[in-house]
């Protein structure tokens, strides 16, 4: 009899761990399967991100590209201004310089009359 209750036992155990070992393999193959699915998704989901970095990397290359064209364009414009600042410079203080001074003296003149005529009949009426 305690042979018995000794196999019993014993048979209960080795049932046990069979139904323990299903369950395993039942919640390993789950477990592989989910896995499986979120490995998919995620190289899905990595590989739409990729491409959309690769077309943001596309776009800012176009605007650095632009970026250094705009660059060239304004030190060329800022060269024609300076050269153009220069060249007013020059015309200012070259041989014209005496008829700019002759000018600005008969327009402080002409100002200088204008409001004495505005004091003598009141200005706006």
């Amino acid at each position: 009899m305690t042979e018995d209750l000794s196999t019993r036992i014993l048979i209960q155990i080795r049932d046990e761990i069979v139904k323990t070992n299903e369950r395993l393999d039942a919640t390993r193959l789950e477990l592989s399967e989910r896995l499986d699915a979120t490995r998919l998704e995620l190289s899905e989901r990595l590989d739409a991100t990729n491409q959309r970095l690769d077309r943001h990397e596309q776009i800012l290359v176009q605007l650095v590209r632009g970026q250094d064209r705009h660059e060239q364009a304004i030190a060329k414009l800022i060269g024609e201004v300076q050269s153009l600042g220069t060249r007013f410079d020059n015309f200012l203080t070259g041989p014209h310089r005496q008829s700019h001074e002759e000018i600005q003296e008969q327009l402080v003149t002409l100002q200088v009359r204008v409001d004495r005529i505005e004091q003598r009949f009141g200005a706006g009426g």
